[in-house]
């Protein structure tokens, strides 16, 4: 803060300095003449006014009315002289010889003149010509001239220039609010430094002061801001603490009845070996589905993959194949009806595990001698491939709908999965720039809808379709380095648990 102060009031300082300079600047150089001329008027007119007064005076025999102005104006450092054509004194002080060229001057110009300095610059503590004299026409016609010496030991001390007054004043109130300004924010910014500290370390119960939320101005916006985002990572950091331990509780008891089936293996006959190695490798598949989740997560999270146009319909009616070759197995069946044509551009194996995933878990849920309808239309309006997924199964609760692509979030009869199946499809679509939602149907059964931007004519490949353009071998050794260093995580995780 103290380098911020002495920054704004240097600035402050310099700023004050050049508009002073300015002003000197142009006040006795730039517009020289316009002054001079604009001082000769004001002050012809003050010297004609005492020099018709005395005249007048003195045509009305008031000599010690003369007297007496004339001795007030010298005790204030003015010496006037009133004299005639011939430069005879008709009131005043005699003049000097100085004076008296000076009068002749001005009988010879008809008007104003004065004995200036050097470049018009009068020497402290004169505010005003040392010597000036104007010619004026009396009642009679005749030209009279008044002449003013000015007696700098008889003057009053000068004052201070009004603009530089006004400059120090102006510095220092403008110093003042500066300082307050810096001050208030800079205990602002400490709050606000202090407790994003303490979220850093961790700390998701920091909290920035009311007092500074009620405050009218940016920082209490920010804090405000600051306090709603904290709550936020602090609601989600404790759902995903819980829900990580309900899928860990999970993930150790396969790993815990695995441990007993292969202990009890050991020792029994071989038919019922036989049973609890299937036990075993149901386990396995399961865990193996969950850490392929996992890393899937992970992987849509921080990488983008190329892209290229793709034909929905061919791609669903594949899937469509070989989803039903499945069902049937489970005495179900899955059906296709695609209308219209349908280009986007996306990626084929992030789109076909999507619409995978999501028909798979209808199909899950189906009962036997039913069905899964996949169907394809062509939105117009939107401008958008809309995919529709229905199946016959028991659908999910309101609650449910609202939180079911929420990462770990399960059903209750899908108790042991990872619950990342719908939060996967979520992300692809929209990476993908579209959108899936869930919505139970009349009567029985869940239908998930999937929107995706279709590929316009004249469209050009993405932005980060380039980024999927050959990659340097720096670029690739990283991303092959990424890739083992995730899944030994996760496999860490899963022996360590």
């Amino acid at each position: 803060m103290q380098v911020w102060l002495l920054r704004a009031l240097v600035f402050l300082l310099i700023t004050l300095g050049a508009s002073g300079i300015s002003v000197m600047v142009y006040t006795h150089t730039v517009d020289r003449e316009n002054m001079l001329q604009f001082r000769a008027m004001q002050r012809s007119e003050v010297l004609e006014n005492v020099g018709r007064l005395l005249l007048e005076w003195r045509r009305s025999g008031a000599v010690e009315a003369i007297d007496a102005y004339i001795r007030d104006q010298q005790e204030h450092g003015r010496v006037y002289s009133l004299l005639d054509a011939e430069s005879r004194v008709i009131a005043g002080v005699k003049p000097d010889q100085a004076l008296r060229d000076l009068s002749k001057q001005s009988l010879q110009g008809g008007g104003y003149a004065f004995i200036d300095t050097e470049n018009g610059f009068f020497k402290p503590p004169m505010r005003q010509p040392p010597m000036e004299s104007f010619m004026f026409l009396g009642r009679d016609s005749r030209p009279y001239v008044l002449t003013l010496s000015m007696r700098p030991g008889l003057m009053p001390p000068p004052r201070v220039p009004k603009p530089l007054v006004f400059i120090i004043v102006g510095a220092c109130v403008a110093t003042v609010v500066l300082f307050l300004l810096l001050r208030i924010s800079g205990t602002a910014s400490r709050e606000l430094r202090a407790a994003m500290r303490l979220l850093a370390q961790g700390d998701f119960g920091v909290r920035v002061d009311s007092s500074l939320e009620r405050r009218n101005d940016p920082f209490s916006k920010l804090a405000k801001d600051f306090n709603t985002t904290v709550t936020s990572l602090a609601g989600k950091q404790a759902e995903q603490r819980f829900l990580i331990t309900d899928l860990t509780h999970d993930m150790r008891s396969s790993l815990t009845r695995m441990a007993l089936a292969m202990e009890l293996a050991r020792n029994t006959s071989p038919d019922r070996a036989n049973q609890l190695l299937a036990r075993i490798k149901a386990d396995s598949e399961k865990l193996n589905a969950i850490s392929e989740q996992l890393m899937e997560h992970v992987r849509l999270q921080w990488s983008y993959s190329r892209r290229i146009p793709l034909e929905l319909d061919g791609m669903l009616r594949s899937l469509t194949e070989e989803l039903n070759a499945e069902a049937r197995e489970q005495e179900k069946r899955v059906v296709f009806s695609g209308r219209g044509e349908c280009r986007v551009m996306g990626n084929e194996s992030q789109l076909y595990s999507m619409v995978r995933n999501v028909a798979a878990n209808g199909l899950r849920h189906t009962p036997a001698r039913g069905e899964v309808r996949i169907c394809l239309e062509h939105d117009a309006k939107a401008e958008a491939a809309r995919i529709t997924i229905q199946d016959q199964g028991p659908g999910l609760s309101p609650e449910m709908l609202r939180e079911v692509f929420e990462p770990f979030k399960q059903a209750g009869e899908n108790r042991g999965e990872a619950g990342l199946g719908l939060a996967i499809a979520k992300l692809v679509s929209e990476r993908h720039g579209g959108a899936i939602e869930l919505a139970n149907r009349t009567g029985a059964g869940l239908q998930a809808t999937i929107t995706l931007p279709l590929l316009k004519t004249l469209e050009i490949t993405p932005p980060e379709s380039s980024s999927a353009e050959p990659r340097s071998e720096a670029a690739q050794t990283e991303g092959e380095t990424v890739e083992p260093k995730l899944k030994a995580s996760t496999s860490s995780v899963l022996t360590g648990v």
